[in-house]
């Protein structure tokens, strides 16, 4: 018997398994899952665009900061000076020809105020700013991180009335923006990071080009020691008609070398050292020819940021070239010479030491890590004008001129000195002693020595009177100077405390001649006489002095007339000048001292057969060498 239960499992066996999805669940269900998966991916990469962006934020933020703090490093002054004119042209941040300005102004933005902070202000330009100063000048710059490109703008911006000058005239501080964007990376707006800084310097510094960054004085030196070139200039004499008959001769020089050392110290450092060694010149109908030493040999050291040569040390050496010389003229010639074997030094740094050495040897080395400047040069041989008179009589060679090689060479220095030594360079005095905290002093000196200088010397054809000839330094020659030296030292600073109202001052500037005698022909004793090169009676003797010989050469009356100008001897002089102030008049605030050699001139004439020849005249300057110091005490507060 079949009941509804038998019935009912009969049916369930003929129906499919309810266990498990259909086609439809399974789509449904595959939709909705790739649907999240797209949201989500899509999600992710929003964030990762914004990830990358922020990325590129942060390295334009870095590159934004790094290029304001290498404007903070300039001295103020370039930041005054600003942007180069002709590296506005094309800017897009840049606007000209606004309303009411005058041809040549140029504005941040627009030409008003708008929202951005200093917009509508005046770029700060000049035609002047060519030295590359980054990142002002030029003041875009591109930089490349991670495969995209970074573009960097510098402008400078006040309302300041000067156009095209070197400084501002506005009270306002400067701004400085710097604008960095870039390209590639995820789409934006605005890919654009923008910083901005006042730049602004209280005056009351001795000068920004030594106090270049915002911060408190210090104390100002500065001294420099000089020997100037001399010379010996030859030249056909005012109001004759001739000068060397038959030649084109219209001057001509010998140089004697010079040398200077100098240093300037307050926030920064500069110190500078050079030597011009021995030359000649000759002008005549083909124009102007030099040989020898022309230009000056320098080295050069300083500390500021905005020098496109900054270094701590520099040093120069000299070996003097070959003899070489300058003629004029065909049978009446005149001959220039200017030695072989010169040779000279100089060192400058910021920082003397065992590395940095100044003096070069063989004088002693500063050790102290300040400012030393130092230069030395020794002339190597003769210097010489010579004379060959050939055209109406053989006269034979006249030595016109003659400076010899001193035994020693010339010297300058200047040294910040801030412990207590003796002079470098004069040994023979009392150096600088500063206590510990004393602002201390700079030294400047030099010392010059001479060879021996002969003028005036007799065609070889024809003998000089009795006692002319013979073998001192000066036989044959009318004048003579022998053995010149001279020594000047200006020192400057503080070398006790500041608010000290007793102690030792700096020392005094002095100035010496240390040696030099004339030697002169006397007419009125047919002998050489002698003077010192101060003395006061040097004129009145050297202007007395003049030789005359006649001869027959050749079957030719010949006459030779040697004298001294009138009027043109100066003795040997020196002269010092100093200022003290501070506390006790205990700061040396200036020094200088100066040395002077004699001066002359001499007129050396021929005649042959009653005709002019020769007029010329030798004029010896030997130039005043210093030495000049000056010092500021940083202000104190309130002042």
């Amino acid at each position: 018997m079949t009941t509804a239960r038998d019935l009912l499992e009969k049916v369930r066996a003929r129906l499919h398994a309810e266990h498990g999805f259909s086609l439809l669940e399974t789509v449904i269900a595959i939709g909705v899952i790739f649907a999240s998966l797209v949201a989500l991916s899509y999600t992710a990469t929003v964030g990762f665009g914004y990830e990358s962006l922020a990325r590129q934020r942060q390295t334009a933020t870095a590159l934004a900061n790094g290029t304001m703090e290498q404007a903070r490093g300039l001295a103020y002054a370039k930041i005054q000076t600003g942007m180069l004119t002709s590296d506005l042209a094309g800017d897009p941040n840049i606007v000209s020809g606004c309303a009411g300005d005058p041809a040549g102004t140029y504005r941040f933005l627009s030409c008003t105020r708008g929202a951005v902070p200093g917009s509508g202000e005046k770029i700060v330009h000049s035609a002047a700013a060519t030295n590359p100063t980054a990142p002002i000048v030029p003041h875009v710059s591109t930089v490349t991180e991670n495969g995209i490109d970074f573009t960097i703008r510098t402008y400078v911006t006040n309302d300041c009335t000067t156009i095209d000058g070197t400084t501002c005239t506005a009270l306002d501080p400067y701004r400085v923006t710097v604008i960095v964007t870039w390209t590639g990376g995820r789409s934006y707006p605005t890919k654009l990071v923008r910083l901005q800084s006042l730049f602004y310097s209280p005056t009351g510094c001795r000068s920004t080009e030594t106090h270049p960054y915002a911060a408190p004085c210090q104390p100002f030196f500065f001294g420099t020691a000089t020997v100037p070139r001399g010379e010996v200039h030859l030249e056909r004499t005012s109001g004759s008609a001739v000068g060397i008959r038959d030649t084109s001769f219209v001057s001509g020089d010998l140089f004697l070398p010079s040398v200077e050392s100098s240093v300037q110290h307050e926030q920064m450092t500069d110190a500078q050292a050079g030597y011009t060694p021995t030359g000649i010149q000759l002008v005549d109908g083909s124009g102007t020819r030099t040989a020898g030493g022309t230009t000056e040999v320098t080295a050069a050291a300083d500390t500021d940021p905005g020098s496109a040569t900054m270094s701590e040390y520099d040093s120069s050496t000299y070996a003097g070239a070959a003899a070489s010389s300058l003629s004029t003229g065909t049978d009446n010639v005149l001959t220039l010479t200017s030695p072989a074997g010169d040779s000279g030094a100089s060192a400058a740094t910021t920082e003397s030491g065992a590395v940095n050495v100044c003096p070069l040897p063989s004088d002693t080395n500063e050790s102290d890590g300040r400012p030393c400047a130092a230069s030395r040069f020794q002339q190597g041989g003769d210097l010489l004008a010579a004379l060959t008179l050939n055209d109406n009589a053989p006269l034979g060679t006249a030595t016109l001129v003659r400076v010899g090689a001193p035994s020693e060479p010339t010297k300058t220095f200047a040294d910040l000195v801030l412990y207590p030594e003796s002079s470098t360079m004069l040994p023979n005095l009392t150096g600088c002693a500063p206590v510990s905290g004393a602002d201390g002093c700079l030294e400047q000196s030099a010392v010059r020595r001479l060879g021996t200088i002969n003028l005036g010397g007799l065609p070889s054809a024809l003998a000089g009177p009795a006692n002319w000839a013979g073998a001192n330094a000066w036989n044959g020659y009318l004048v003579s100077i022998v053995g010149y030296a001279d020594r000047v030292a200006a020192p400057v600073g503080r070398q006790v405390l500041p608010s000290a109202t007793s102690g030792s001052a700096v020392p005094a500037p002095s100035a010496g001649v240390t040696g030099g005698t004339v030697y002169y022909w006397d007419p009125a004793t047919g002998a050489y006489a002698s003077r010192s090169v101060t003395d006061a009676g040097l004129a009145t003797a050297l202007e007395a002095s003049s030789v005359t010989v006649t001869g027959t050469v050749d079957g030719d009356a010949v006459t030779v007339t040697i004298s001294v100008v009138p009027g043109s001897v100066t003795t040997g002089s020196t002269a010092t000048a100093t200022a003290t102030g501070g506390a006790g008049g205990l700061s040396r605030t200036e020094a200088s001292a100066q040395a002077t050699p004699p001066k002359l001139s001499v007129r050396y004439r021929v005649w042959i057969n009653g005709g002019q020849e020769v007029d010329l005249t030798l004029s010896v300057n030997l130039k005043t060498m210093e030495a000049r110091g000056l010092y500021a005490p940083a202000p104190l507060a309130g002042s």
